[in-house]
């Protein structure tokens, strides 16, 4: 295989997606070209290519192929499962190793931090769903490593703010456990509205600051997953702005462009003091006039502002039974 820095070197990787009309998963494999960051796609049950060697539309990195991560390819959400050459497993096996990170009630308020605290770690966020750590026990974290997640958020051995697995077999069944599609879902539906951290935010790891803002503004997040949409759920949850905001055929492909984390928020008047957390739809307006809003902090323009929300009351509980429960059900 050539060196990653020249146009021969290529990664193939074991991936799944789910079909929409069988609703099963079927496997496909992808080669991945660093050097151009350039896809191929092949349907190994019909033996057939289905994308030609190509650069996609969305960005893709090699660092995004981590197994459990799902890698968006025109707008089609695969995740990655196994390696299909020894060069690649050689390449990512040691380097980008999977585990399991449970943050327990205890420390649910402090969730978004946390979150953060794994990803400017140099973590990243494979999936999401609600149903570095130190010593189990927070006592011995604080003198052993006092910087660690349990030092500064555990209060004793069991209320130890996370559980981390022991082992690479150990996460590999954990996993398994808690992200079984057959889990129950995670959210209530009622005096609810639906946040939805955009692709470009997950991207830009900025999820674990937009929770924690919006746990620090008195709401809880009662419902937590993390998704790629795909065309039909989109234009389906986009269908009301169709016709009223100029952006909704970019919203629409920006949304398809990778991973979302959606979060059912609760709370007295959730879904106007939700709208007002978000701040206004244009990042440069929302900077203007509510410079502490998620929009402002981390929205780049018109189409790439950080999160989208419920904008009626009444549709809360809709839209995240929607979000929930029928995407990806």
């Amino acid at each position: 295989m050539a060196a990653e820095a020249t146009s021969g070197g290529q990664y193939s990787f074991g991936c799944e997606l789910l079909d929409p009309i069988t609703n099963t998963l079927r496997p496909y494999n992808i080669a991945m070209w660093p050097f151009d960051a350039s896809v191929e796609v092949y349907d190994p049950t019909s033996r057939r290519t289905i994308l030609k060697r190509c650069r996609p539309r969305e960005s893709i990195s090699v660092d995004d192929f981590f197994l459990g991560n799902t890698i968006t390819v025109m707008s089609r959400p695969y995740v990655v499962r196994k390696y299909l050459s020894a060069e690649t497993e050689a390449r990512f096996a040691t380097k980008r190793a999977t585990s399991l990170c449970v943050i327990k009630p205890c420390s649910t308020g402090h969730a978004g931090t946390l979150v953060d605290e794994l990803l400017t770690s140099g973590f990243d966020i494979g999936a999401v769903r609600m149903g570095w750590a130190g010593p189990a026990n927070p006592a011995d974290a604080a003198e052993a490593l006092p910087g660690s997640i349990r030092a500064r958020f555990g209060t004793d051995a069991v209320r130890n703010a996370v559980h981390v697995s022991a082992t690479p077999a150990a996460a590999a069944s954990e996993e398994a456990f808690m992200f079984a599609r057959e889990r129950s879902i995670p959210a209530v539906f009622r005096h609810c509205s639906a946040l939805v951290i955009r692709p470009h935010a997950v991207k830009a790891k900025a999820a674990g600051q937009i929770i924690q803002a919006v746990l620090d503004s008195g709401m809880e997040i009662s419902g937590l997953r993390s998704v790629a949409l795909e065309g039909r759920d989109i234009e389906d949850y986009l269908e009301p702005y169709k016709g009223v905001l100029p952006e909704h055929s970019r919203w629409m492909t920006e949304l398809s462009s990778g991973t979302s984390i959606i979060a059912e928020v609760r709370g007295e008047d959730v879904v106007p003091r939700l709208r007002e957390l978000c701040g206004p739809y244009c990042p440069e307006i929302a900077g203007h006039l509510r410079p502490d809003s998620l929009r402002a902090r981390f929205g780049i323009n018109r189409v790439q502002n950080a999160v989208l929300c419920t904008d009626l009351p009444s549709d809360g509980p809709l839209e995240c039974k929607y979000l929930f429960c029928v995407v990806d059900a």
